[in-house]
């Protein structure tokens, strides 16, 4: 008798654990939706991001003309990261490999995404400044971004 209380009591634990394990699974099956969605907005951004920086192109002939002195003679390094850690190690590869490359000192750094801007401060480097991206379907205005950059020679732009 003692022995059949302690199987139904081991089978009642069982059914317990898989109630809660399925549980889980519906949880996580919603989350990763909603990521994918973002995933998708994400890449949407980025192409329409391309297609704007495509028109600005300029011809070499054309830049010579215009062509002014930049008044920092500092390299600027604008980094694309994601507003919240949902990116895994993405983000912070891409940081490693951005501090891998340049001299933090002689760099200033402009990011898009709270994420990154607390990557970069956790090994101890300030971006000048930093931006949010908008909630998915909200035009981004880099305009504050360009003004800033355009004083520099030759900004480059890290992304994912």
């Amino acid at each position: 008798m003692i022995k059949a209380r302690k199987v139904q009591e081991q089978l009642n634990s069982v059914a317990t654990i898989d109630s809660i394990t399925h549980i889980l699974e519906s949880i996580a099956s919603i989350r990763i939706g909603q990521i994918k969605n973002e995933v998708l907005g994400s890449r949407e951004f980025f192409q329409r991001l391309w297609t704007i920086f495509s028109q600005l192109r300029v011809s070499e002939k054309d830049a010579k003309r215009t062509e002014a002195k930049p008044k920092n003679s500092r390299q600027a390094v604008i980094l694309v990261t994601a507003n919240a850690g949902l990116t895994g190690e993405v983000d912070t590869n891409l940081i490693k490999t951005v501090l891998s490359e340049v001299d933090p000192k002689q760099t200033d750094f402009f990011i898009f995404g709270l994420h990154g801007e607390n990557i970069l401060l956790q090994y101890g480097v300030k971006p000048v400044k930093s931006f949010r991206f908008p909630e998915i379907g909200t035009t981004i205005d880099v305009s504050e971004c360009v003004d800033i950059v355009a004083d520099y020679d030759k900004p480059v732009v890290y992304y994912p």
